[in-house]
């Protein structure tokens, strides 16, 4: 029994159209495409291609113009760039290869674009951001702050300079006080004043 060609097998695996109209593959596929093992790979829409148009061009990938991934009629298929291929797609990679702006909205201009070989372009701003954030630099220094980290004013009346020279907010360091207080009074906490007014916990009292 004479063995079929690659091509005979083709066409037993397509639903074939009229010539302007989408050829469908009707078996195996993966990640949308479909599968079909010869010669020269393992894609039918490759395969429909070299066979009845030309060898594809290095470097190149053939784009589906009728953005049908399943789709082998090699009217619909042209071989473009990489690139080219990713911007006329529809999925997340071509939206964002469109962009003019990334996702906080800083434009994708020449100034504040960033490529990197083999991952495309960043933001910078959004990168400067990132670095200020990580390194707290993002935040004013301590002597510049006008509220406590709990939101409280560093006014006269709320700024209490401790014996280090440093200051502090007088209703955080009361709600402290407060605090300590409750624990020793219920037994479960050991505690003492330092020389420069604050308050140190030595431990935890043991059960009587």
């Amino acid at each position: 029994m004479t063995r079929p060609t690659a091509e005979q097998r083709f066409w037993k695996g397509v639903d074939r159209g009229a010539a302007d109209e989408c050829w469908i593959w009707k078996r195996s596929a993966r990640a949308g495409y479909g599968q079909f093992t010869w010669s020269g790979g393992s894609l039918a829409h490759r395969f429909a291609y070299e066979q009845f148009v030309g060898l594809i061009p290095e470097g190149l990938h053939l784009d589906h113009l009728c953005r049908t991934p399943l789709c082998v009629n090699p009217a619909h298929l042209e071989p473009v760039t990489c690139r080219e291929n990713t911007l006329r797609g529809i999925g997340p990679s071509a939206r964002f290869a469109k962009a003019t702006h990334c996702v906080h909205g800083h434009p994708f201009d020449e100034k504040n674009t960033r490529w990197r070989p083999g991952k495309g372009r960043s933001c910078r701003e959004c990168a400067r951001i990132a670095a200020r954030v990580k390194n707290n630099s993002w935040l004013p220094a301590a002597s510049e702050r006008t509220h406590c980290p709990q939101g409280h004013p560093y006014d006269e009346e709320n700024t209490y300079i401790n014996p280090r020279g440093s200051r502090e907010c007088r209703i955080c360091r009361k709600e402290r006080l407060l605090r300590f207080k409750a624990k020793a009074k219920a037994g479960r906490l050991v505690w003492a004043d330092n020389d420069d007014g604050t308050l140190v916990e030595l431990g935890v009292a043991e059960a009587s």
